[in-house]
């Protein structure tokens, strides 16, 4: 009698591995959202984009705060006066900004600096103010990257102002990232 106990909780712990196997690893791992963000029915998440080892030009680098976002002020001051918000999507899509200024507004996240932006309805375009969480993430994930891949940063200030690679878009992603991540993290 005891020999059917054993052998029935045996089956019956087999049977509750088995269904344990059976739910998806996402369901399981629910409870895990440290630094993660949910897009709302979908279980796919975007983690914060790393500039960790980020290189970024050693000019750049070595200036202070105060004096990246004096910089930084200025280059949004012109994305302000091309007003943006009402552009066409190819409008936003022609490569006008050059890697100085990418490199400059990289160097406010890599410092873990904000940027504030009070108005963003009167500045940015309907897509990034209806883009989810993990939209603008990715968006940046990818900025950073493709920053990665084709800037060399040993060039000087003047090369680095000529290289015009960089879209309305994506200035316009980095903007919007700028003034809203520090919402993200919590």
């Amino acid at each position: 009698m005891n020999t059917a106990y054993i052998g029935y909780a045996l089956i019956v712990i087999a049977i509750v591995f088995a269904i344990i196997s059976l739910i998806p690893k996402s369901e399981r791992k629910k409870s895990n959202s440290s630094k993660k963000s949910k897009v709302e029915g979908d279980d796919s998440y975007v983690s914060m984009p790393n500039t960790y080892n980020l290189q970024l030009p050693k000019p750049i680098e070595k200036m202070s705060t105060s004096q990246i976002k004096e910089i930084a002020r200025k280059i949004f001051t012109s994305y302000k006066a091309f007003d943006y918000k009402d552009a066409s999507m190819k409008k936003l899509e022609e490569k006008e900004w050059h890697t100085w200024q990418v490199s400059i507004l990289l160097m406010i996240f890599k410092k873990s600096d904000d940027f504030i932006i009070y108005d963003q309805e009167d500045v940015f375009h309907k897509f990034f103010l209806n883009a989810s969480e993990n939209d603008i993430k990715s968006l940046m994930r990818d900025i950073i990257r493709k920053y990665e891949k084709y800037v060399d940063t040993f060039q000087l200030k003047d090369s680095l102002c000529k290289e015009y690679i960089w879209s309305n878009k994506e200035i316009s992603v980095i903007f919007y990232f700028l003034a809203n991540y520090k919402k993200y993290i919590n």
